[in-house]
């Protein structure tokens, strides 16, 4: 009978330093102005992705973003083991984070996933390659386009026709987009679970359409609440917890 487990700690590896990534992303955003950087929240989590060169994007939290305050701490220089989150008192937020790590690192890539790049040796952060954008900022950038009120399908009813009626449809251009997404994200899945994991959090916020020439392409992001099985040690992970190193 598998064992459940309350937390996930990863510690920074031995001789890491956190002006590795943190300079990166210092650096990138001195260099480019916030509406030219990749930057998202996933959902209403307090789990930012945020863009750390011209292809790669890392996870944070909202603990680990306090490090790149310059009025929050010591300077980046002089921090040491015992200003890791590890050592400060880790969250829920840092467990969600180091339990994606994990995930990625057990299952492997996949085309279906978007592709991660490895952890962060310090804050055991994981990393991915840059997408073109997120499903929930290709749905609001062409939402006009992309549908219209039921009533101009030219199958609306009385209801339809009334002002406040909010029913849409999906115009017919975009219908086989939909249609090859949705089989795309089915074989991610189907991937997933065939690894004895359970996503738990697909939604347009970690639904990412790959970067060019494949921006017609999407992958799952993330595991932050997802069930899985420790690899040889019978214990199961669930929720927003985990074990492992």
């Amino acid at each position: 009978m598998a064992r459940t487990t309350d937390i996930l700690t990863l510690p920074p590896a031995p001789g890491s330093r956190p002006t590795g990534l943190f300079n990166k992303v210092l650096q990138f955003r001195a260099k480019f102005p916030y509406e030219q950087r990749f930057t998202s929240e996933i959902g209403n989590s307090h789990i930012w992705v945020e863009q750390i060169d011209e292809n790669t994007v890392v996870l944070l939290t909202d603990g680990f973003l306090d490090a790149l305050d310059p009025d929050s701490g010591p300077p980046l220089e002089r921090y040491t083991d015992e200003d890791h989150m590890f050592n400060r008192g880790a969250g829920t937020d840092e467990y969600r984070a180091w339990k994606t790590t994990r995930v990625y690192e057990v299952i492997g890539n996949h085309p279906r996933l978007v592709q991660f790049r490895g952890r962060d040796p310090w804050t055991a952060l994981p990393t991915w390659e840059k997408p073109s954008a997120t499903l929930a900022g290709f749905l609001e950038g062409h939402q006009s386009t992309m549908y219209a009120p039921i009533s101009e399908s030219g199958n609306g009813n009385a209801n339809a026709d009334n002002k406040n009626c909010h029913l849409l449809y999906l115009k017919g251009p975009y219908r086989p987009l939909i249609f090859q997404w949705a089989l795309q994200l089915l074989t991610g899945l189907i991937f997933i679970h065939s690894k004895d994991v359970i996503l738990g959090d697909l939604h347009i916020y970690t639904c990412w359409l790959q970067p060019p020439p494949n921006h017609s392409s999407i992958s799952i992001f993330g595991f932050l609440d997802a069930v899985y099985m420790v690899p040889k040690q019978g214990q199961k992970v669930h929720q927003q917890v985990d074990l492992g190193s």
